[in-house]
């Protein structure tokens, strides 16, 4: 993407990476170590990742921080059954395809013997209520029921309306900035 017209260093009048107040993200190979708290939180995508990882205290119910990496989950949690953690939670984004890699997630869970793969309640809320709805790919569901059923119950009803409207809600609306300003010792 660097490589590409936007980014064309030759001139003044393109874009950078200092302009856009952003960074390029190298994909990690090991967990993040947060502090000691008992739980390994699995986050799907990378900018997530890295904002969660920055942002979430030492202090905190979380311990360590992996990337999920998509429909990777089933490998990632394959790497982390060498040394279970004693709690996992799942923070992806809330579409279709996102809750089914969660739900695959919880099941390959369950077959390699680590502890139930929960989902992060309370990015979850947060997501619902500071997210911006976006349209969505699939517009019918037949699976709706069961794909809502693995969120907590609090944001199944907010969840399935937006499924319902054909749209979809990215977990990078939880960013840095959000998460700077609310209490994380949960997740």
């Amino acid at each position: 993407m660097l490589n590409g017209r936007l980014f064309d260093c030759s001139t003044e009048e393109r874009l950078s990476l200092g302009l856009l107040r952003s960074r390029i993200v190298p994909s990690p190979q090991l967990p993040h170590e947060v502090g000691a708290g008992p739980a390994t939180l699995i986050v799907e995508n990378i900018a997530t990742y890295d904002s969660l990882a920055c942002e979430l205290p030492p202090d905190g119910e979380v311990g360590r921080v992996v990337l999920g990496r998509g429909n990777d989950l089933g490998s990632v949690l394959t790497g982390l059954a060498a040394v279970p953690p004693c709690e996992l939670r799942y923070f992806g984004d809330l579409d279709v395809e996102g809750l089914r890699i969660a739900r695959r997630g919880a099941a390959s869970a369950a077959v390699l013997g680590l502890p139930e793969l929960c989902p992060a309640a309370r990015l979850y809320a947060l997501l619902v209520e500071h997210g911006h709805p976006q349209p969505a790919k699939a517009r019918t569901v037949a699976d709706l029921p069961a794909l809502v059923a693995w969120l907590p119950e609090s944001v199944r009803g907010p969840v399935g309306d937006t499924f319902a409207a054909g749209r979809r809600l990215a977990q990078e609306w939880v960013g840095r900035e959000l998460l700077r300003t609310v209490d994380l010792a949960e997740v």
